[in-house]
């Protein structure tokens, strides 16, 4: 729904079709390799329109997922929370 609202551009579709595909793959117990969902996104929205490639949005949405999924580890070990509910995420 939210994508509707948003007009569909590449950064909600890509956002939609991750969520889906990563629930999906909870939803039968498979692993959940985050880059794996990334490239399969890139792909399926690729497959429905080669131009996206050229679209700096697509590019920069896709950049800046790949750059969260790669270096949150690095930068989780470095925060310390006040709160340990913060902590969990």
């Amino acid at each position: 729904m939210y994508t509707l609202i948003c007009g569909f551009s590449s950064a909600t579709v890509r956002a939609s079709i991750m969520l889906t595909i990563y629930l999906g793959a909870k939803t039968i117990a498979k692993n959940q390799n985050s880059l794996n969902i990334l490239a399969l996104s890139a792909f399926i929205q690729l497959y429905h329109n080669p131009f996206l490639i050229f679209e700096i949005g697509f590019q920069l949405s896709y950049l800046a997922v790949w750059g969260l999924i790669l270096y949150y580890p690095l930068f989780k070990k470095y925060t310390l929370f006040k709160y340990k509910l913060l902590q969990v995420l």
